[in-house]
């Protein structure tokens, strides 16, 4: 019953995503927002930590006991 009633609209989806898409980049623009498309990405910081100022501790809990 879905094949027979649903499977064309299906194969529409992809051409009402871009439609709307860019419907939105439109509407975004004429607003002053950022659309996704103009968004510049930036250079990540990467920090190095440390293995021993590690806060997780491997330990075994019993929660029968809780």
């Amino acid at each position: 019953m879905w094949d027979q009633y649903c499977l064309e609209e299906v194969a529409k989806w992809p051409d009402i995503y871009i439609h709307r898409m860019s419907a939105y980049n439109k509407l975004k623009r004429s607003h002053d927002g950022i659309v996704v498309e103009d968004y510049v990405p930036r250079p990540k910081i990467l920090v190095d930590l440390d293995l021993e100022e590690d806060s997780i501790v491997l330990e075994t809990v019993d929660l029968v006991e809780d």
